[in-house]
């Protein structure tokens, strides 16, 4: 027991000594807690209109973390064939990367790359096929609730407009 009571003796004045040498941080002098990263929930529409009348509109969700790159993809995959006899498959359809960090008043620093693209129809058989590409690359600063139109884009083929709109939410 005394073997026992000599060791908690000697821990303790040890610990209590580690404590008041310089540059020990106690008290106020604490540096701050890193505040826990918050999440999202944005949800954007693409709509295609002519001459102002709305032919189509697609719309997806995704929920994000702070300061996180969150990615969505869904399309298909073509095949292109090389100089080399070799067969190269191009994604088709949409990509989206989106990243954000909170700003004052709730606000929402909003980084966006919206990328979607289809096989064009007069793409002829045993031809290499005709990509057509719309592309966003967004940096926009966003209300706290609400939607906002990010951008919009004359497809110089067609003649149609593409919108890009996002709603932020609180998860």
């Amino acid at each position: 027991m005394k073997i026992v009571s000599f060791f908690a003796g000697c821990l303790l004045v040890t610990c209590s000594l580690a404590a008041q040498q310089p540059g020990a941080v106690t008290g106020p002098d604490k540096p701050p807690v890193r505040r826990t990263a918050e999440s999202r929930r944005f949800v954007f529409t693409l709509s295609e209109m002519d001459q102002g009348k709305r032919l189509n509109n697609r719309s997806f969700e995704m929920l994000c973390s702070e300061d996180t790159q969150c990615v969505i993809k869904s399309g298909s995959r073509v095949p292109v064939g090389t100089s080399s006899a070799s067969v190269q498959y191009v994604d088709v359809g949409l990509n989206a990367r989106v990243q954000f960090s909170l700003q004052a008043a709730g606000r929402v620093q909003l980084t966006s790359d919206i990328d979607m693209s289809d096989v064009a129809a007069e793409s002829q058989p045993n031809l290499q096929p005709v990509i057509r590409q719309t592309r966003y690359q967004l940096q926009a600063l966003v209300g706290p609730e609400g939607e906002t139109t990010l951008g919009t884009i004359q497809d110089l083929h067609s003649g149609h407009t593409y919108e890009v709109r996002v709603a932020v939410k609180n998860r």
